[in-house]
């Protein structure tokens, strides 16, 4: 299915639909939705699982593909879907390790235009796909990965996309820097856009 986006850039997707691509396109499991299973329970009472809007991801291909193993990859994805929702968890957020959780607001997910191209666009490896692009993804990646599967702070010159400004935005808010990326995200639209 094609999606357009919308007046700010962004694709609004379902998330059952992002899920089925997901495990259709690329191998991965579902669980801990209607959709896909069902809620095993034993979630925080005001958790999105509970209302059917989230999903749990689990990279249950084989151990190793091209010399990068599940833990990793599923990181990487983890990294590549932030900002897509208001919850996206994996390893290295506490309870996560094992798979990405990522929540969707009343069912919908938001891809940037990166996002969108690599889950949706067929630059992915498909089933041998390692998510190893950073926010910003493939064919215009506008931070380094860090070996913690995190992405470096891009330079000044690089902050010249909406996609490279939510994904520093995104980095510092992760990082607890909430009032210095307020700061920083303001000045930056600033910059692009125009105004004080």
């Amino acid at each position: 299915m094609a999606y357009k986006p919308n007046d700010k850039g962004m694709y609004s997707i379902p998330l059952v639909d992002f899920g089925k691509r997901l495990r259709d396109n690329f191998g991965l499991e579902l669980g801990e939705h209607s959709a896909f299973g069902g809620n095993s329970g034993g979630h925080a009472p005001n958790s999105y699982h509970n209302y059917d809007e989230a999903i749990d991801i689990r990279d249950w291909r084989d151990d190793d593909i091209d010399g990068v193993s599940w833990q990793k990859r599923t990181a990487n994805l983890r990294n590549m879907l932030k900002g897509a929702g208001p919850e996206v968890l994996g390893p290295g957020d506490k309870g996560h390790d094992s798979h990405v959780h990522l929540a969707a607001t009343n069912g919908m997910l938001n891809l940037n235009q990166s996002q969108y191209d690599y889950f949706f666009g067929g630059k992915s490896g498909g089933s041998k796909a390692l998510f190893d692009g950073a926010t910003g993804l493939e064919g215009g990646s506008t931070s380094t990965p860090k070996p913690d599967g995190g992405t470096a702070t891009p330079s000044t010159k690089e902050f010249n996309t909406p996609e490279a400004i939510n994904a520093e935005y995104d980095r510092m808010r992760m990082a607890g820097d909430i009032g210095d990326a307020e700061k920083f995200g303001m000045k930056q639209w600033e910059k692009m856009y125009g105004g004080k």
